[in-house]
């Protein structure tokens, strides 16, 4: 689990690959169905005789990003109604329509992480991966993290009260299961405690 090693994974990217646009849309062509029709916000065009993914109508709602995976076979076998909608529109047809969903609140978690968020998902499953040290760009200890999979490079490492300047993920060391954390301006995205 790439959030256990510190790892920050968008897994839309993998469900979507392997779960709805692999073995779902399988299940969907072998009985007999030619098309998968979902609520995603991108468009399917043919283009110079190939079929191709584009960024739709609303391109505040643009979800191509984490569509890109889709095996190129699956493309001629979808659908994406939404394409040419904007999300108000659809607000609207569905209130139109009396569905519930008209005024549901917009979401950008994990579809499978129904109540809290990463960080207590995995936890919750992972005891181990439970608080350990925040340190400091020296190594001194500077405070409790509440799990590695709670944080991510880049990101305000909260301390709740604790006086000064903001400080910020630098670093995640999963083997240790130490967080260390510094000012923004030596924040590198992407950075890993050395191992080894």
């Amino acid at each position: 689990m790439e959030y256990l090693r510190g790892r920050t994974p968008n897994p839309c990217i993998e469900c979507n690959r392997h779960l709805k646009f692999g073995t779902l849309l399988g299940k969907i062509l072998a009985m007999g169905f030619d098309y998968l029709a979902t609520g995603h916000y991108c468009s399917i065009i043919r283009e110079n005789g190939r079929m191709v993914m584009k960024i739709p109508r609303d391109r505040k709602k643009d979800q191509t990003y984490f569509l890109y995976g889709i095996p190129r076979e699956a493309l001629p076998h979808l659908l994406f109604p939404l394409a040419y909608l904007a999300k108000a529109d659809v607000r609207a047809l569905a209130e139109k329509a009396g569905l519930g969903v008209s005024k549901k609140r917009e979401s950008q978690d994990i579809c499978f992480v129904t109540r809290g968020n990463p960080g207590s998902f995995v936890t919750g499953r992972h005891p181990e991966a439970g608080p350990g040290d925040l340190v400091d760009e020296t190594g001194r200890v500077i405070g409790t993290h509440r799990g590695i999979p709670w944080y991510t490079i880049g990101q305000r490492a909260r301390l709740g009260g604790r006086p000064g300047a903001p400080l910020y993920v630098l670093a995640i060391d999963a083997d240790g299961n130490r967080v260390v954390a510094g000012p923004k301006k030596t924040c590198r995205p992407g950075a890993f405690w050395p191992t080894g």
